[in-house]
């Protein structure tokens, strides 16, 4: 494991403010000051402007498009984990996993060791990250891409100081331009976990290409993933309500989204959608996140398993997030207008019936910058009733200095109850 700081600051001389700065954030002078009207963020040597909240904690910046982070609750530390990946496109910085873990306490978010958690010259594909206590701690899987093939592996994480475990590895490797999509992931209530994932990337994809793998407790029988017949999908998503249904969500090159049980070859398609982008199972329950409509008149909703709609989601132009609470469900989603909001819905069941409330209006998260938006992700702490929201900006080219489009992740921590 490597422990560092991944910091860098769009840099300007201190003499040379413009009456008109930037919205981007700028570096303060050595002596951590600023000009009026801004002040030096004590998480990191930028200048922002008064008023501006002090919690955003930059954990990356890159020149090269990579995966957004994501943040998850570790019940059994009681500390939040945020993951991400930098490219080894990047000279500049370390290529691989990275990942950060803090304390539900706001102040914690100040100081923030980094570390590596695995360094690899391939290229991440996509990946995700889920907590499971029968594991005590975190587990991971993703696609990689290297000159000798493609990859897609399973592992658990206890501690960012610990060498993560393979769980999982798919033994399909080619090194054609065929690779496998972003694993998707679920834990049972028993805590077994279910993997699934497609392989062959457009254009090219392979027949029955669509993967379930269940991953037994530790200690049972290895892992074998199998394909199920006639799909030819490029994504999939996964969720498992209950210790005995696992429930399947593919496209297919068509665009065509299609509905899918592990233990039945029979497939669903779900007509009028386009797109789903998270799955959150409340009180054993199913809830979606579609893009349903057409590429001109489209919107985000929520929807049950059976397509009953239960809310449409505002300023929904990026793709949001959905997290289950203690009680509900947590939303985040962003627009062109650069505004990242979060708010929450109550769920209540009678009998089969599921119905969703707003829980007060949606709320803005503060940023340093305003900076484009490329994606938003949660984590909600019951025990501290904490929200952590992380997100991907893009800084656009300078027209100056011809510097290169910069990448920077974000998390924020969210103290509920004040």
């Amino acid at each position: 494991m490597a422990r560092g700081s991944i910091l860098a600051v769009v840099t300007f001389a201190f003499g040379c403010y413009e009456p008109n700065l930037p919205a981007v954030p700028f570096a303060c002078q050595s002596s951590r000051e600023c000009p009026d009207g801004y002040y030096c963020a004590p998480n990191e040597p930028i200048c922002i402007a008064n008023g501006t909240v002090d919690n955003n904690f930059l954990l990356s910046e890159s020149t090269q498009a990579s995966e957004p982070p994501r943040p998850v609750w570790n019940s059994a530390s009681l500390r939040f984990g945020v993951f991400w990946t930098l490219s080894s496109l990047d000279s500049s910085s370390q290529p691989g996993l990275w990942m950060t873990e803090f304390e539900k306490v706001q102040a914690d978010v100040q100081n923030l060791g980094q570390y590596l958690v695995e360094s690899t010259g391939q290229s991440t594909v996509g990946f995700n990250v889920l907590f499971d206590a029968s594991y005590s701690g975190y587990v991971y899987g993703e696609a990689l891409k290297d000159d000798d093939g493609t990859h897609l592996r399973v592992k658990s994480l206890a501690s960012p100081t610990v060498a993560p475990l393979t769980l999982f590895e798919d033994p399909n490797s080619d090194p054609s331009a065929i690779g496998f999509s972003a694993p998707s992931l679920a834990v049972r209530p028993d805590g077994e976990l279910d993997v699934t994932y497609t392989y062959g990337n457009p254009p090219v994809i392979y027949e029955n290409n669509l993967y379930y793998t269940p991953i037994p407790l530790p200690d049972e029988m290895p892992p074998q993933p199998r394909y199920l017949n006639n799909s030819l999908a490029t994504d999939a998503l996964v969720a498992a309500p209950d210790d005995l249904t696992t429930i399947l969500f593919w496209r297919d090159s068509t665009g065509a989204v299609f509905q899918t049980s592990s233990a039945s070859s029979t497939q669903n398609p779900l007509s009028g959608i386009r797109n789903i982008s998270r799955i959150a199972v409340i009180y054993g329950q199913v809830v979606l996140v579609e893009q349903q409509g057409t590429s001109s008149t489209s919107e985000w909703i929520i929807t049950t398993l059976d397509q009953t709609p239960l809310t449409g989601i505002p300023l929904s132009e990026g793709v949001p997030d959905l997290i289950a609470t203690d009680t509900g469900l947590a939303v985040c989603t962003f627009d062109s207008q650069n505004g990242l909001l979060y708010y929450f819905f109550s769920v209540n069941l009678n009998g089969d019936l599921l119905t969703l409330g707003a829980v007060g209006a949606p709320k803005q998260v503060k940023r340093y910058s305003t900076a484009p938006i490329s994606s938003c992700r949660l984590a909600y702490s019951s025990e501290g009733n904490v929200l952590a929201v992380a997100w991907q900006e893009t800084i656009p080219p300078s027209q100056t200095d011809n510097s290169p489009s910069l990448f920077r992740n974000y998390v924020q921590a969210i103290d509920l109850s004040k």
